[in-house]
Formats: structure tokens, C-alpha cells, sequence
């Protein structure tokens, strides 16, 4: 099998899983176009026509949205992506939570300014809150246990699919209208994009909004227009709209069209989960697993080309 590794994780690669593919008579080469497997977290449509002899994509992330997917699949072409990075994403939305519940930043602007008055700052409890989980993949199921010891009733929606003890399912509608937090955990897909209606944003008044999934799962517009109305409790998010590949000067305030930033109820991540130092080598080390198994011949595809994740 001729193996070729995205620049940036050929450092990353570990050398244990390197030195026992080439031991099999696997090869790991300098040219893209002439690999049977490729490791990386993207490719456009006219990369991989050069592709020709490409069999298998391995992708150090959870997000397919960045492959050509009805090109890849009408060709065969199988798609493993790595969600080892699920609980430190997890830990972060989580983070976001209890800031945003508990004014961390707010109350912390405050001192800053030297505006010490308890009276008026109190906040939000997670203990007992109904946690609405909208994306129960990885990233959620790794939120809702961290959600367990705070006695929090746990929501999620009816998908047909078995869920753990304790966690309910409910139609999107009741979910939405039941909870008092709300995670968003969302993969870009068709699907997802339209998954709430523009009917659905009213029955998000009053609720705590945490989205750690992808930007266009949520109408930035529509939740800007809940916080300009003061309807929102507040919201927090790891993802945005326009930040990305601008400079860290432009990005600054250009997380999004709209001034987030304005909102004292509003906590703001910049597309950095996945970062924990304890955490930098984990999907590479996960993706390398699952190249060495697909190499022995084994099955690891886990990306549905028809769902998009």
C-alpha cells in the first residue's frame, strides 16, 4: 500500500505504527497523486482527480465536510475519520456552559473595571437544569456524562437509535421548548443547516445556547436578533461564521457579521476545542491506528457518504 501523510502530521506520525507498516511491505510516499491511502483533513474535487490509484482517506478530525463526498463515494473511495478528540471537545462545551451560566467573563470585565458588587451578581445554576443535547454523537455523549454529577435531565432527540440510562428523547419541537441549556453539537450536513426552522428560533427564549458543532447549524442572525431583544439568556460558542483565515487583527472583532461581542451574555471561543496540549496528538495517533488496520485488511471506514457525516 502506498501511503501518503499530510505535511503537517508526517512529525506527528508515530514512528512505532510508521516502522510496522513498512516492515509489511507498505510504502510511504512523496507524491499524493501516486497514493493508494492518504492521510489529511481535506481535499478539493481537483486534487482528487489526480488521485487515480487513491483507495482509502484517513482524516486526524470528526468533520467530513471538507471532502468531496459524492465524488468519493461514486469512486469507492472509503472515508475514516477520528473522533478521539470527542471528550476534550466535550470538556470544552462544557467550559463554555459554566462560564456562560456563571458570568465568569462578565463578572470578571467587571472587576477588571473595579466593579466589585455582589448584589448584582448573581448567576445562573447548572444544577438540576434540563441539558438539551442537539448532536448525541461523540461529542454529546461525552458532554452528558460530564452533566451526571450536576443531577441535570438530559435530552436528546428521538433519532430511533438507543440511547444510555437516564438520557430522554423527545421530538426537536419539545426538546427545544423543555430545556432550559442547550448544547449544539452539530456536523455540517444538509441536513443539519435545516434542522431548525424559523419557527423553531422563538422557542429559544429564555434558554443558554452552547454550539461546539459548525457555524451554519445555527443562523448567526437569528440568535443575534434573540440577543438584541434580550430574549436569549445567553450564548456561548467555539464556532463562527467569518473568523476563519483572516488575520488574528481582522478576527478579533470579525467572528461573525453581526457584534456578538457587544453582548455581556454572549462568551466567545475561538474555534479552539479540540486544542488541549494534552490532546495534540491524539487524532493523529487514533487516524494511524486505523490506517494500520485498514492496511492488515481490516474495515474502518466510518463516514456515511449518503448522511455526510
Amino acid at each position: 500500500m502506498k501511503i501518503f501523510i499530510e505535511k503537517k502530521y508526517v512529525a506527528r506520525f508515530p514512528e512505532t505504527i510508521k516502522k510496522s507498516l513498512e516492515e509489511k511491505g507498505n510504502v510511504f510516499c512523496e507524491c499524493e497523486t501516486e497514493c493508494e491511502a492518504y492521510v489529511g483533513t481535506s481535499l478539493d474535487s481537483e486534487k482528487l482527480n489526480a488521485m487515480r490509484h487513491l483507495k482509502a482517506v484517513f482524516a486526524p478530525k470528526a468533520g467530513a465536510d471538507k471532502f468531496p463526498l459524492v465524488e468519493m463515494r461514486d469512486r469507492g473511495i472509503a472515508l475514516t475519520v477520528s473522533h478521539a478528540c470527542a471528550p476534550y471537545v466535550a470538556e470544552h462545551a462544557f467550559a463554555l456552559t459554566l462560564a456562560l451560566l456563571h458570568r465568569v467573563i462578565e463578572l470578571h470585565g467587571d472587576l477588571l473595571e473595579g466593579n466589585w458588587n455582589a448584589g448584582r451578581s448573581s448567576w445562573s445554576a447548572l444544577r438540576n437544569k434540563t441539558v438539551g443535547i442537539i448532536g448525541f454523537g461523540a461529542v454529546g455523549r461525552e458532554y452528558a456524562k460530564l452533566l451526571t454529577s450536576f443531577g441535570c435531565v438530559v435530552l436528546v432527540p428521538d433519532r430511533g437509535k438507543k440511547v444510555p440510562q437516564g438520557v430522554k428523547k423527545k421530538s426537536v419541537h419539545a426538546l427545544l421548548t423543555e430545556s432550559d441549556v442547550l448544547l449544539f453539537a452539530l456536523p455540517k450536513t444538509d441536513d443539519s443547516i435545516k434542522l431548525l426552522s424559523d419557527d423553531d428560533y422563538s422557542l429559544l427564549s429564555g434558554k443558554f445556547i452552547i454550539n461546539v458543532g459548525r457555524a451554519e447549524t445555527l443562523k448567526e442572525e437569528k440568535i443575534f436578533g434573540l440577543l438584541e431583544r434580550g430574549s436569549l439568556a445567553g450564548f456561548a460558542s467555539d464556532v463562527w461564521s467569518v473568523a476563519q483565515g483572516r488575520s488574528e487583527k481582522e478576527a478579533a472583532r470579525s467572528v461573525s457579521k453581526y457584534p456578538f461581542w457587544k453582548f455581556k451574555n454572549v462568551v466567545m471561543s475561538p474555534h479552539c476545542a479540540i486544542h488541549a496540549s494534552e490532546a495534540e496528538n491524539v487524532a493523529v495517533e487514533d487516524i494511524a491506528e486505523k490506517l494500520s488496520v485498514f492496511c492488515d485488511g481490516g474495515q474502518v471506514a466510518n463516514v456515511d457518504y449518503d448522511a455526510g457525516y
